[in-house]
Parts: structure tokens; C-alpha cells; sequence
């Protein structure tokens, strides 16, 4: 009997399965079920399909309440973590609870690297991205808030978080950021890799531990590759080869090594395009759509800019699945802690109006920076050694950036500037990396006063504690004003904004007030800094000091002979950038010849000096200060409607000499004209008004 019982199991398991196998091939490949498959249970799609649902809800309840103990227990740990690292008493109000970054279940050795690093409260657009982008499944995002707004963080902790901080042994990246500018490139890589260094094969290392960084288990840490422009082909191909967990690029070097290497870009799971508004502004569309056709269709996508223009959505219909968007402000909107300040200058007193700024206003020291300092950073940060952190870069207040056109307004300011005696850095595109990286360390040490670069530096450059912003040059677009003045007033700091206009360049700043719906204002009645946060204020310098500032510029030609070429070489090129750039709108054109005819605000008219010559920390004086300057404008009112009786040829003139005889007489004929023309002109206003009413009758019959 026990042969017969086998034979007839065995062949209704046979049955069995061929009814099984018939049932599966008539299914896709989408809705096989690969969940049972690994669990050794035998799908039965057509039989049992609604014990089958009922499976998959038990399943997706049991990892529900898997990720959920498993979050609970990574914000315990991480509370138990910061009483550690800080002390109970130490930790401050923002740091534990609901919207800090203990709440949103970190892991511990993540939220220490946060701690350490300097980043204690999230930010609203890290508030809002990191648990949206924690959840499971994955899911798409857009991001969109002001510069300076802590974007940059909001994907990299993410990111750390989801690759568990280790590095795989699977070949292929698992990760890519895609972003505009060298800098900013070096800027994430260098956080990312901080706030990666904590995780040692969960041991409890942490970031600063240097036990950690002694250990012989450092390798098993995040292995981070930069692949950007100005650098050798030979050591990116190396860098490939050594299996990167997370490849952070610009686009044009990217697509450069996926064609020569054959690179596969399947196993990303995590691609970021990061400042994406400035990608599509400098002619990657194409290499992106490249690079976006060579990643997986099942990756998580993340596209964090401060504007959304059209071509930018486009994209990210194409190339994002259902994203979440996060939008906390306006594109239009700048930060509130954002003074501003235009002065109405002469093209040809540009650089003196600058030296009269750094020296009268800002308050910019003199010195040239320590050449041995210098070197000894910058070898020390290619050795990584001597390395600084986020919290620990302390640059000062007169600290201030300037940005130019072109490279040839780059290397004049910074001969210039130099010359005067003050230290200065600069950066612009067609330096060498090493150069670029270089100038940026000595500045964000404090090593050098005065930065002066191109639009380059104007997208997602942090730098701690930058106080002020000089446009040398307005730009064209106003959007791209955003991103430049940005670059101070960053996470609750206060913050300037110098900016020099000349004629030209005003149709450029009226669209700029209509982009951001504030007022212009020539005159303040009252003290204070808050009508340069509220208003755009508009206004010459002191034309005193500026023909200073041009005679010791002419003396500055003799000390520097080189002056007066570069010099020559930014006007050409000046030029140049004239014809290339784009037009302001009709009706701002329209509206400058106005504002020259009236006169308000602008170099060269009766108006008085810029308002913030009248600053002071005491409001009395600043008060007095503003009554002062009325007075004078009414005493120059006074003056210029000041008409004589008689001429110059009148003047003395004793008796009917000739002269005298002949200016009276053409002064009759010419109170005659005057009182023709006045006659005329009332008289043949009642015959107009009765045409135009009967116009009017003509056009209703």
C-alpha cells in the first residue's frame, strides 16, 4: 500500500505543478508573485487570489511594523546619543522632539556626525525632504526653497542613511549627484564625506574619534568619487575603477567618462541634480538627458533648485516618476535678513567707486595674505590632514565677495585691489582646479579679504559667516541676482548686498523690482536698516570722494604699469559681454529714460548722496544726519532756481550803451512770443474740445 499512496502523491503534486506553471506562464513578469517564490510557497495566482492579497497585506504590515520598532529604536538611541555627546543640561530646545533631527529616526552614529559637524536644528526644507525621502517605497522629489536655504544637507543625510554609511562590495555606484560647478561639487563632497566618516562597521565609532580613523576598518566606510573638469582622465579612470559607492560630478566630464570607459550607470539607486536651474542655464540639457537615459528606471530621483524655469519641468516630467514637490518659498522671494543697497555709478568710475566701498562703507582691512600659510593649508587638505569642519571655519565680517563679468574684469580687480594693498583671492572658470581650490581655502580661512570671481562662484558656495556681496557688475536676469546675493544672509545671518548700476544697467534693475515687488527709493525719512530689506534703494556716492578715488587710482597706474593694459583688456572685453548679453524688457527701458530725466537717485543729477552714507548705530544721529542732508538739498534747490534780472552782458552796464539796448529789446520780443503762444493755446482749446465732441457723435451715429 505505502508504493501505491507514494505514486498517487507523486502524481497529484505533478498535476499540481502543471497546473501552476500553465497559471504563471499565462501571467506577466510584473505580477508574479517573488515574494512567496523566496518564502518556498507555491503562487497561486488563479485559485486563491484573494488569500493571495490577504498575504501580501500580512506582508506589508509585518515590514510596516518592522520599519516602524526599528525607528523607535534608532530615535531612543539617538537621544541617548546627543545626553552623551553633549550633556543633559547642554542640549538645546529644537534638538529633541518633533522637527529636529533625533525625531526623524536617524541613525545614532548619523545624528552624532550632524551634532559634530555643526548642523543641530533642520532647516524647513530639510524639515520636510529627509522624512519624505526616508520613507519606503522611495519616492521621487522636487525641492524648491530660497539659496542658503540648507538643500545641499537635505539630500546628502538621505542619502548616508540609505547606503547604512558601508561600502558594498557589489561593483557599480549606488549613488550620483550631478551639480553645475566644480566648487560646489568639492563643497558636498567634502560634507558628505563628513557625515560619512562615523559608520565603522557599526561599532560605535563616530566622526572626530580618532581611534576610528586609526582603525584598520576605515576602508569599510562610503568610498566617495569626484569626476569634474580640470582634472586628469588617468586618475578619474583609476577613481572608477576603485568602486565607488558614491560618484558626486559635473555633467560634461561625466557623459565624457561614460563614453570613453563604457560606463554602466544601472546599479545607481539615489541620482540627485542638485542647483538643477543653473544645469539647464549653462548648456547641460543634452548631457543630462544623456546621463538620464543610462540610469536605471527603478532609482529614486531628487531635484533640488531655488527656480523652476520651463525647460526645468519639462525635465522633470520626462525624467521623474509621481514626485513629491516641497516648495517653501517664492522663487522671488530673498531672505529677511537681506539689506540691499544700489549705487547709480559711471561705467569709467567703477573701480574707484569700489575702493571707496571696501574702504568708507565695509570697512575692509589692509594686508596681503601669508604665502607659507597658504601652501601649508593646501598641501595639508590634499593629504587629508588638517582638514576644517563646518562648525569650526570662522571667517570675519568685513569678509566680502565681488563679482565681475567677465575673467578679464577678474584678473584688472584683482591687480587693482592688490595693488591698493588689500589681500585678495579669485576664481573664475578657465582657471586650473588646483588654482581654484587653492584661492577658495585661503579665503574661507581668512587668509585673504576680498574674493573676486564670475558667476562661477554664484551658485551653492557656503562660506560661513560672508557678511557682504558687491556686484561689480549687475547681472542681467534676475534670477541669477538671487543666486549671487545669496551667497550671504545664509541660515539666519545678516547680510549686505552692494550693488553698482549704471546707466545701462538700469532697465536691469527695474526688472529686478518688478521681479520682486519691491519699491525704489532715493530718499529715507527715517534711520534704521530696515528700508533696505523692504525697498531697493537707489543712490550716487559723494562725488568729493570719488574724484579722490579716481586721482589715487591714476597714482595707482605709476606704482603698477600693468594697470593700465588690464585695464585696457576689460573694456574690450566689456564690450564684448555688452553685445552678448541679453535685453531687459521694453516697458523698463521706457521707464529708465524717465528716472534720467527726473533725475532720482541718479549719478550726475541735483539729487543728494546715497542714504547709507547716513547709517548709524544710534538712531539720533542717523536722524541728524538725514535733517543735514535736507537742509543742503533745499539750499541746491534754492540756488539752482535762482534766475538773474540781467545778463552777462547787462551787467555794469552804465547808461543805453549797445549791448545793454540790444538784450532789452530782445527780451521784449521774446515776453511777446511767450504771451502769443500762451493766447494761442487757450484760445484754440474750446474749437479742439468742440471737434473731439463731435468726433465722439459721428463715431456712436
Amino acid at each position: 500500500m505505502a508504493p501505491t499512496k507514494r505514486k498517487r502523491t507523486q502524481e497529484a503534486e505533478e498535476d499540481e505543478f502543471d497546473s501552476d506553471s500553465y497559471s504563471i506562464a499565462e501571467q506577466s513578469d510584473s505580477d508574479i508573485d517573488i515574494s512567496s517564490a523566496l518564502a518556498g510557497k507555491k503562487p497561486r495566482l488563479n485559485r486563491q487570489q484573494t488569500d493571495d492579497s490577504g498575504d501580501d497585506d500580512d506582508d506589508d504590515k509585518l515590514q510596516e511594523i518592522i520599519r516602524k520598532s526599528m525607528s523607535k529604536r534608532d530615535i531612543k538611541g539617538g537621544t541617548e546619543m546627543l545626553k552623551k555627546t553633549k550633556g543633559k543640561t547642554k542640549i538645546v530646545k529644537g534638538e529633541v522632539g518633533g522637527g529636529s533631527f533625533q525625531s526623524m529616526g536617524l541613525y545614532p552614529w548619523l545624528l552624532r556626525s550632524l551634532t559634530l559637524q555643526g548642523f543641530r536644528i533642520p532647516t524647513p526644507i530639510q524639515r520636510l525632504s529627509i522624512p519624505a525621502l526616508l520613507t519606503n517605497p522611495p519616492r521621487d522629489l522636487v525641492g524648491m526653497a530660497r539659496t542658503g536655504s540648507g538643500k545641499s544637507l537635505a539630500y546628502l543625510v538621505p542619502l548616508v542613511q540609505r547606503l547604512g554609511g558601508r561600502h558594498s562590495s557589489i561593483f557599480g555606484s549606488r549613488a550620483l549627484i550631478l551639480l553645475p560647478t566644480r566648487e560646489l561639487a568639492l563643497q558636498v563632497l567634502k560634507v558628505g564625506k563628513e557625515l560619512s566618516r562615523g559608520y565603522h562597521a557599526g561599532e560605535g565609532d563616530h566622526a572626530g574619534d580618532k581611534e576610528a580613523e586609526d582603525s584598520g576598518k576605515k576602508g569599510q566606510g562610503l568610498r566617495w568619487g569626484l569626476v569634474v573638469g580640470g582634472e586628469g582622465l588617468d586618475e578619474q579612470f583609476e577613481m572608477i575603477t576603485s568602486n565607488p559607492d558614491v560618484i558626486i560630478a559635473t555633467p560634461g566630464r561625466l557623459l565624457h567618462l561614460i563614453v570613453e570607459m563604457n560606463l554602466d550607470l544601472k546599479s545607481v539607486q539615489y541620482a540627485v541634480f542638485d542647483e538643477a536651474d543653473r544645469l539647464f542655464e549653462m548648456g547641460f540639457e543634452t548631457a543630462l538627458t544623456e546621463i538620464v537615459h543610462k540610469l536605471p528606471a527603478s532609482r529614486q530621483t531628487l531635484l533640488f533648485s531655488a527656480t523652476l524655469p520651463k525647460s526645468l519641468v519639462e525635465f522633470a516630467k520626462a525624467g521623474l516618476q509621481n514626485p513629491k514637490l516641497v516648495r517653501l518659498d517664492a522663487e522671488s522671494k530673498l531672505s529677511t535678513d537681506l539689506k540691499m543697497a544700489f549705487f547709480s555709478v559711471k561705467q569709467a568710475e567703477k573701480d574707484a567707486c569700489l575702493l571707496l566701498l571696501l574702504r568708507d562703507v565695509i570697512g575692509v582691512p589692509l594686508g596681503s595674505p601669508k604665502p607659507e600659510e597658504a601652501e601649508s593649508s593646501t598641501d595639508t587638505k590634499y593629504k587629508g590632514k588638517g582638514k576644517l569642519r563646518h562648525s569650526e571655519i570662522a571667517t570675519a565680517p568685513h569678509q566680502t565677495l565681488v563679482f565681475a563679468a567677465t575673467k578679464h574684469h577678474v584678473e584688472y580687480l584683482t591687480t587693482l585691489l592688490t595693488t591698493a594693498g588689500y589681500a585678495v583671492s579669485h576664481i573664475y572658470g578657465a582657471l586650473d582646479q588646483t588654482a581654484r581650490s587653492q584661492q577658495m581655502e585661503q579665503f574661507r580661512r581668512g587668509q585673504t579679504s576680498v574674493l573676486v570671481v564670475t558667476d562661477v562662484a554664484a551658485r551653492g558656495i557656503d562660506i560661513p559667516v560672508l557678511e557682504n556681496v558687491v556686484n561689480y557688475d549687475f547681472p542681467q536676469g534676475a534670477r541669477v541676482f538671487i543666486h549671487r546675493v545669496g551667497r550671504t544672509a545664509r541660515a539666519g545671518r545678516q547680510g549686505w548686498a552692494w550693488s553698482f548700476v549704471t546707466n545701462t544697467e538700469l532697465p536691469y534693475v527695474l526688472d529686478l523690482q518688478l521681479f520682486l515687488g519691491r519699491p525704489i527709493k532715493s530718499e529715507l525719512t527715517q534711520g534704521g536698516d530696515q528700508a533696505y530689506t523692504e525697498s531697493l534703494v537707489l543712490g550716487p556716492f559723494e562725488r568729493d570722494k570719488v574724484d579722490e578715488e579716481v586721482e589715487y587710482v591714476r597714482r595707482l597706474d605709476e606704482e603698477n604699469h600693468n594697470l593700465p593694459i588690464l585695464r585696457e583688456v576689460m573694456r574690450k572685453g566689456h564690450g564684448m559681454y555688452e553685445r552678448s548679453k541679453g535685453k531687459a524688457s521694453q516697458p523698463s527701458y521706457k521707464r529708465t529714460k524717465e528716472m534720467i530725466k527726473e533725475g532720482k537717485g541718479i549719478v550726475g543729477s541735483a539729487s543728494g548722496i546715497h542714504p547709507v552714507f547716513f547709517r548709524s548705530k544710534d538712531v539720533s544721529i542717523a536722524v541728524k544726519k538725514l535733517e543735514a542732508e535736507d537742509k543742503r538739498k533745499a539750499l541746491l534747490q534754492t540756488v539752482n532756481a535762482f534766475k538773474p534780472l540781467e545778463t552777462v552782458l547787462e551787467i555794469g552796464a552804465r547808461g543805453n550803451t549797445e549791448t545793454a539796448t540790444l538784450m532789452k529789446q530782445r527780451r521784449k520780443a521774446l515776453c511777446k512770443a511767450v504771451e502769443r503762444a500762451a493766447h494761442a493755446a487757450t484760445s484754440s482749446r474750446p474749437i479742439v474740445e468742440e471737434a473731439e465732441r463731435r468726433w465722439e457723435g459721428w463715431k456712436w451715429e
